[in-house]
This record gives C-alpha cells, structure tokens and sequence, in this order.
C-alpha cells in the first residue's frame, strides 16, 4: 500500500511539473511534512485516529496526497486558462502589428500578432493573401507570434502597401505599410563571367579628322570640351569613345550588333548587344561582369535601384522587362498586348518598342517604333496613363527612336524615317521647346538618338549618314564626327 501511494505522490509531482505548476506543489508539500513532523496535526481538526496514526508515522505519505491533489487543481487551472484564451480569441478576429509603419525598399519589419490557429504556421504576405511570400512563422500554444523579422524586396515600388500573415487554417490579418525608394546607389559588383572579343584601346590613337568632316564654331577651334563622345556603332559592331579632336580614347570590338551603349557610375559600360540576345555590363578592361538574356535587345538603363530597365522581345514578346543584379525579372510590361496596329495574316505587330525610360513620377515612358502609338506612359500597375503620336519635321505622325528626360522635366525624343525625321524637346503636354530637322533627308536620315550636353547643345547619332552632329536650337550644325559604315544607334558625352 505504501508503494501505491509514494507511486501516486510522484504521478503528482509529474503532474504538476508538466502544468507548469511544479514549484508551489512541492514547496507546499515540503511544508506540510514539516509542519507534521514538527508540530503534528494542529488542535481544532477531526480526523479517523487509527488512519491519522499512520500518516503521522510517515508524513511522507500525507504529501504525496497533497501533491496529487494540487497538481491536479493546476491542469484544471491550465485547462480554465487555455479555454479562457480560446474564448477571447473567438471574440476578435486575428491582429498583426509591425514594428514600423514605413520602411525603405531592401529593409526589414519586425511582425508580431495573435488569435492565429495555435501550433500552426503563419505566412507573410504582400499586398494580399495569396501574394509575394516574404516570411514564415510558427505561432505558439496561444495561437500567437512576436518579433518575426519580415524583409521587404528591394523591387517594391515606393509608396502605400499592406503585410498579410496567413495561416494554414485561412485565419488572418493585415497592417498597412508604406515603403520608401532606396537612395541611388552605385551599380552592383559582379563578379568577371566572360569578355568580348578585340582588346580595349585606353590612350587616343590616330590623328583628328580634316575639317571637312568637322564643322567647328570659332570660338571652340582650338578649344575642345574636356568631355568624351561614347558611340556605339550597330553597322561596325564596337562601341567607341573619341574626344572632340576625334580621337579614339576607348574602344571595344567584336559585338554583334550593339543597338545602344550607356556609361554606367562605375566606369563599367551597358551595352545591348542585339545581334547575340543579350545585355551585358563590360569594364574597361573589356571583362564582362553582368550579362541578361533576352531576344534581340535594342535599349537597356541601369536605374536608380540598380535593377536595369531592358526593352526588346519578339515580334510577339514585346516587352519592357526591369531585371534585378541577381537576372530576376521584377516588373514587366508586355507592350504585344496594347499593340496598336499589326498584320491580320501573322498577327504580328507592324510596331515594336524602341526605347522606354524610368521617369522621375515612378512611370515608365515607351518610345514606340510606330507613328500610330508615338509616346507610350505606363504606372507601375500596367495602366496607360498618356498615349499620344510625335509629328516629324514634315507634321506628319512618325516613329519613335529613344526619348530622355532632361533635367527641366521635358523629353528629348527622336523620331526617325527616311524623310522628315527630327530631334524634337518637348513638354510632358506635348508643347515643341526646341527641334532640329528638316522635311527632307537632307538634315536626318534615321536618326536613333540624341542627347543633351551639359552645354546645353544637343548631340544626334543619325544613322543613315554614318555621323554624330552637334546643333544648337535650331537648324545650325556646331559640329560632326563620321565613320563610314558606322551606323551610329546611341550617343552619351561622358567624361574621361
């Protein structure tokens, strides 16, 4: 009998112990044999002589009882809360709280919340259940979470967004969130993954061309601008940088058909290479460090973000994709879906995107291969927010090669054709500022970019005459640079 009860007494201690109710039992019991022990049974209380007889022998009997007695008052207890819990709970729907309410791109957010389904996972989401996943969570016995560390892409837009947590049960709730542009950052490092073909030139070579192929103001003869011409050259396959004297500084030979070429921060140089399906990031030293592949890429810009904004595609995958350092695609626009006019027999657009920049409202702005779009503005959600047609020299409506936002705001846009095309900047409302062209070939002759230097002229690679120009606002040519079969796509000044 005795084991029964000592077996009983440690069932009790047990008991007690996994209630989280340990320590009052056993201090409790440990008082109790002492006071026996010490005092015996205090005056006052009735009890069976023969049965207190045996307990006053061993006290340690009289504990154990009252062990098993309070550690089964304590899962009752545990029980009362736990279902005390589950009624709150049920009374008031899930809740999330963020540690923050604005976050900049790239950062994290701390998450806590409670009254989820208890021993289940929860799931953070954005913007909706069922979105972009970010994190993942276990909730404890109460249903509950806190401090779960909730990293926010570096690809969301700016401005209001929402965290979802979701459990595996449907149970959720949400907490608003407003996200901030990360400051404009250096392009990122990558490491060497190949090289062009031809070995970099890194001092001038050659002599200045004779003047009859450079017209020169007066004023600036013999007194050329420090800066630098970058050219990339589809009809020569290289991309080059002369100085204004005309000589070669920078070369690099062997692409297949680079459409375009930007200078980037770091010195590096983003090309699309059309002819090979791809978009790579090249150093000086001729090593490419980023490459992208898509079809026949014909414009690419590294953005603020670092992400690169890439334009190319298929007659049926026309595509404006902004592609993350790591080659993921983050926002797409697919331009085959608003195609304005295309061949009924194939179903082929006739019209393609030439260009499309990142404005500074956070649009995309889409130069249109075809007179019957012009200038295509889309939000961050797909939606055309402006569409209209650009006149040529001889008012008619024309394709469009590239467009720039200039520091005033305006667009510097270049329509091309073979006869008519003009360099034109205008307002956002489609105002003309300033334009240079002429209703003939004569001026232009499929003109594919312009860019506006920092002395406030205006630089055009014409292609069809295998030149650069510079010219004033209005029909005056400062100065030009020609390279026979060049077929100049882009032009940049740079510095040195």
């Amino acid at each position: 009998m005795r084991y029964r009860v000592l077996i009983a007494g440690i069932i009790g201690i047990f008991t007690a112990f996994f209630s989280q109710h340990l320590i009052a039992p056993v201090n409790l019991a440990a008082g109790v044999t002492s006071r026996i022990k010490t005092w015996g049974i205090p005056n006052g209380i009735r009890v069976n002589a023969s049965r207190f007889a045996l307990l006053k022998r061993r006290p340690i009997y009289l504990a154990a009882l009252i062990v098993v007695a309070v550690g089964a008052s304590a899962m009752l207890a545990e029980s009362a809360h736990a279902q005390l819990n589950q009624t709150s709970c049920s009374l008031y729907q899930s809740n999330l709280t963020l540690s923050s309410t604005t976050v900049v791109a790239g950062a994290s957010v701390t998450a806590s919340g409670s009254c989820f389904s208890p021993n289940d996972t929860v799931t953070f989401e954005l913007d909706s259940v069922g979105g972009s996943p970010l994190a993942t969570s276990p909730t404890d016995p109460s249903g509950a979470f806190a401090n779960v560390n909730v990293p926010i892409p570096v690809s969301v837009t700016a401005g209001s967004h929402a965290i979802y947590a979701v459990d595996t049960s449907g149970d959720n709730a949400s907490a608003p969130l407003t996200v901030t542009a990360p400051a404009a950052t250096a392009t990122p490092t990558q490491t060497p993954v190949g090289s062009v073909t031809g070995t970099p030139t890194p001092t001038p070579t050659g002599t200045p061309k004779p003047l009859s192929y450079h017209v020169y103001m007066p004023s600036i003869l013999n007194n050329y601008p420090t800066t630098n011409i970058l050219i990339a050259n589809k009809g020569l396959g290289d991309v080059t940088e002369v100085n204004w004297a005309g000589q070669i500084v920078w070369q690099i030979t062997g692409l297949n058909q680079p459409y375009r070429a930007e200078r980037l921060a770091n010195g590096d140089t983003l090309i699309p290479e059309y002819g090979a399906n791809r978009v790579i990031e090249i150093t000086r030293s001729g090593q490419i460090v980023w490459s992208y592949s898509i079809p026949l890429p014909v414009a690419a810009h590294r953005l603020a973000n670092g992400n690169t904004l890439i334009t190319g595609g298929t007659a049926t995958t026309s595509a404006i994709d902004e592609v993350s350092p790591s080659g993921q695609v983050v926002w797409s626009y697919n331009y085959y879906g608003y195609c304005y006019v295309y061949d009924k027999t194939t179903n082929f657009c006739l019209g393609y995107p030439s260009d499309a920049i990142r404005l500074a409202n956070g649009n995309t702005l889409i130069a249109v291969n075809d007179s019957g779009v012009g200038l295509l503005e889309v939000d961050p959600n797909d939606n055309v927010v402006m569409q209209r047609q650009v006149n040529g020299a001889n008012g008619s409506p024309m394709p469009i090669a590239s467009v720039h936002e200039l520091a005033s705001g305006n667009w510097l846009i270049t329509t091309t054709q073979d006869l008519g095309a003009r360099v034109v900047e205008q307002t956002t409302n489609g105002a003309d500022v300033c334009s240079y062209g002429s209703v003939d070939y004569s001026a232009l002759y499929f003109p594919m970019d312009a860019w506006r230097t920092g002395s406030g002229t205006t630089l055009i690679a014409d292609q069809g005459h295998d030149r650069i120009l510079e010219v004033g606002c209005g029909n005056n040519i400062i100065w030009q640079y020609y390279r026979k079969g060049s077929q100049p796509g882009s032009v940049e000044e740079v510095n040195p």
